[in-house]
C-alpha cells in the first residue's frame, strides 16, 4: 500500500457444488433435482432457513436459459430448463446445497470453476427472490485486470447488449444491467468460443458477478483463522486495549457500541476522528465488530488514532499516533497503510522499534498492496513490527500482497498472512470505499484488511497471557501459522495465522524469524510453557530463492509427549 491505504476491492464468490451432468428436459419435462453430491467446492451461503424450501418461479440465467423451480408433489424441488435462443440440446448441471437450487449449463461450468464467473449468477433460489424474469433485466458487476481496460470493456459491454450504468474504479469494473431477452446475445459475445480461450471470458473481461447479492462474509474470514475455537474457550481479547492507526471511525455504528475508549485526531480534520473516507471503520470492525458479523476479538476495547485524511497520511501524524497509542496503554496496534519500500531504518519503522521496546506494545503492520518481491512497505520494514500479507478464501496468496525480502538486507518480510480478499466489515456512514453492500457493511480487499485479522488474534493471545512481552506474541503466532504450500517464505512468511493453535499450543518457537544474512548460523529457542515434557520432530525442507521453484516454510510439527 501507499501512504493512503487503497485496498483492492471486488465481490466474493463462493465455489459452486457440482452435481451429475444431466441432459437438457424439454419445456414441459420435469426433473427431480437430486441431492448435492460429494462436494467440488463450497456452495455460497445461504441467507434462508433452507427448511423453508426454495421459493417457486422463473428465471433468466446469464446465457440467456431460463429455469422455472417448483415444488413436486413428494415436496422435493424440481426443476425446468428451457434453453435460450440457439442453445437448443444444452446440457446442465443441478445441485442442492443448503436448501438453494442452483442448475449451470454445460458451457458456463468451466469458466466457473476457474471464477471467472460468480455462483450466485446460476443460484436459482436467490435469483427467484430478487431477480426473477419479469423483474426485466438482470443486474451485473463486470470486472477487468486492470483500470485500462475499464473503459474499453464498456464499449464491449454495449455492443454485446448490456446497460453500462456506472464506473466501480476501484474495483476496475463497471456495473451493468443485461435485459432477459438479450442474455442470449450477451453471453454470446462474453463467452469465448475459441478451444484455448475456455477458461476466461471474452472482451478482456477478468470475472462476470451478480450486482446485488454479496453479503457479509467476515464470518468466513473469522472461521478460516479458526477464531470460533478461540471464542468457545472463552477468548475474545477482553481486557486488552487495542489502538486502530487511520482514517478515523464511525462512532455511530451500531456494531461497535460500547467498543470504544479514548480518540484522538493527528490531522486538524474539522471533524476529528469522523471516519469521512470509510477504511478505518472498516478494518475496526474486522478487529471488535460485536454485530452479527463478529470480528476477531469481539472482546477489546478500541483506541482511535486519525493519522489519515483524505489525502493520504503524514509520516509525522502516524509517529505521532504510534506514540499516543503505546503511552496510553494499547497493547496491540494496527497500522493498516504503508509508505515507501525501506531497509527498516526509516524513521517512522525506528519509532515504531523504539516503542515496542519502550512500552511493550506489538505493532501488526500491512506488508503493502503491490504484488511484487521486495515491495514491503514502512512501516512494515521495521524489525519489531509483526508485517502481514494477504491471503483468498481458498487460502492461496492474494495477487496484490506484497512480497520480501525486506529491500537492503533480504530479511523476511512478510512473517505471516491472513484472510484479505473479499473481506465484509463495518461500513462508515456516507462513505463509499469498497463495495457497498448496504448501509452497514462493505467489501474490500488488501493486506489493510488481512493485518486486523492479525491484531485480533495478537489481542485474544494478549488476553490469555497478559505478562507476554510483543517478541513472544509475535513468535507464538508465527510458529504455529499454518502454510502454504506453494508459497515461499517471503511470500507468506509462515503461513496463515491459526488462532486456535496459536491459544492452544504449548511449544513454540523463539524468535519469530531469523536474519541470517552471510553467516548461515543462528539460534532459535523452543520454549514449553506446558506443564509437561514435550518431544520434538523438526523438519526443515528444502529452501528456494524468490526465482526458484515454490517450496513450504519449515514447519514446526505438532508436538507430543
Amino acid at each position: 500500500m501507499r501512504s493512503s491505504p487503497r485496498p483492492l476491492l471486488a465481490a466474493a464468490a463462493a465455489a459452486l457444488v457440482m452435481a451429475c451432468l444431466t441432459p437438457g428436459l424439454s419445456e414441459t419435462a420435469r426433473a427431480e433435482v437430486a441431492p448435492a453430491a460429494e462436494a467440488a467446492g463450497q456452495a455460497a451461503p445461504a441467507t434462508a432457513d433452507a427448511s423453508t424450501g426454495p421459493a417457486s418461479g422463473t428465471v433468466t440465467l446469464i446465457t440467456g436459459d431460463q429455469v422455472t423451480l417448483d415444488m413436486l408433489p413428494d415436496g422435493s424441488p424440481g426443476v425446468v430448463f428451457r434453453p435460450g435462443k440457439g442453445r437448443d440440446g444444452m446440457p446442465f448441471t443441478q445441485s442442492v446445497e443448503d436448501g438453494k437450487v442452483s442448475v449451470v449449463p454445460f458451457d458456463a461450468q468451466r469458466l466457473l470453476g476457474t471464477g471467472a464467473l460468480d455462483p450466485a449468477l446460476f443460484n436459482v433460489s436467490e435469483l427467484l427472490a430478487n431477480w426473477s424474469t419479469g423483474s426485466g433485466t438482470l443486474p451485473l458487476i463486470v470486472s477487468y485486470p486492470s483500470p485500462t481496460g475499464v473503459k474499453e470493456g464498456a464499449d464491449d459491454l454495449r455492443a454485446d447488449g448490456a446497460q453500462v450504468q456506472r464506473a466501480l474504479p476501484s474495483v476496475n469494473a463497471v456495473a451493468a444491467a443485461v435485459a432477459h431477452q438479450k442474455t442470449a446475445e450477451f453471453w454470446k459475445g462474453v463467452n469465448p468460443t475459441a478451444p484455448a480461450q475456455a477458461e476466461r471470458l471474452a472482451d478482456g473481461i477478468a470475472k462476470i458477478s451478480l450486482d446485488g447479492t454479496a453479503r457479509p462474509l467476515d464470518v468466513e474470514s473469522v472461521k478460516q483463522i479458526h477464531a470460533s475455537a478461540a471464542w468457545r474457550r472463552g477468548l475474545t481479547g477482553a481486557g486488552v486495549k487495542v489502538a486502530v492507526l487511520d482514517t478515523g471511525i464511525d462512532a455511530a455504528h451500531p456494531d461497535l457500541a460500547g467498543k470504544l475508549g479514548e480518540t484522538r485526531d493527528f490531522t486538524q480534520s474539522p471533524t476529528g476522528v469522523a471516519d469521512t473516507v470509510g477504511h478505518g471503520t472498516h478494518v475496526a470492525g474486522i478487529i471488535a465488530d460485536s454485530g452479527p458479523q463478529p470480528g476477531v476479538a469481539p472482546g477489546t476495547t478500541l483506541l482511535i488514532g486519525r493519522v489519515c485524511n483524505n489525502s493520504g497520511c503524514p509520516n509525522s501524524a502516524i509517529i505521532a499516533g504510534m506514540e499516543w497509542a503505546a503511552a496510553s496503554g494499547a497493547k496491540v496496534v494496527n497500522l493498516s497503510l504503508g509508505g515507501a519500500y525501506t531497509d527498516g531504518t526509516d524513521p517512522m519503522s525506528q519509532a515504531l522499534n523504539t516503542l515496542t521496546d519502550k512500552y511493550g506494545t506489538l505493532f501488526v503492520v500491512a506488508s503493502g498492496n503491490a504484488g511484487r518481491d521486495r515491495t514491503v512497505s514502512a512501516p512494515g520494514s521495521a524489525d519489531a513490527a509483526l508485517t502481514v500479507g494477504s491471503v483468498t478464501k481458498d487460502g492461496q496468496l492474494s495477487y496484490f500482497s506484497s512480497r520480501g525480502p525486506r529491500v537492503g538486507d533480504d530479511a523476511v518480510k512478510p512473517e505471516i498472512s491472513a484472510p484479505g480478499y473479499a473481506i465484509a466489515a463495518a461500513r462508515a456512514a456516507g462513505t463509499s470505499m469498497g463495495l457497498p453492500l448496504d448501509d452497514r457493511y462493505t467489501l474490500a480487499n488488501g493486506t489493510s484488511m488481512a493485518t486486523p485479522h492479525v491484531t485480533g488474534a495478537a489481542a485474544i493471545l494478549a488476553a490469555q497471557h497478559p505478562d507476554w512481552p510483543p517478541a513472544r506474541l509475535k513468535a507464538a503466532l508465527v510458529s504455529t501459522a499454518e502454510p502454504i504450500d506453494d508459497a515461499t517464505v517471503f511470500e507468506q512468511g509462515a503461513g496463515v495465522v491459526d488462532l486456535d493453535r496459536a491459544t492452544r499450543q504449548q511449544v513454540r518457537a523463539e524468535p519469530a524469524t531469523l536474519k541470517l544474512g552471510t553467516a548461515p548460523t543462528g539460534t532459535i529457542t523452543y520454549r514449553n510453557d506446558g506443564d509437561r515434557p514435550v518431544k520434538l520432530k523438526l523438519g526443515v525442507p528444502p529452501g528456494r530463492t524468490s526465482s526458484g521453484p515454490p517450496s513450504p516454510p519449515p514447519r514446526h510439527r505438532s508436538p507430543t509427549r
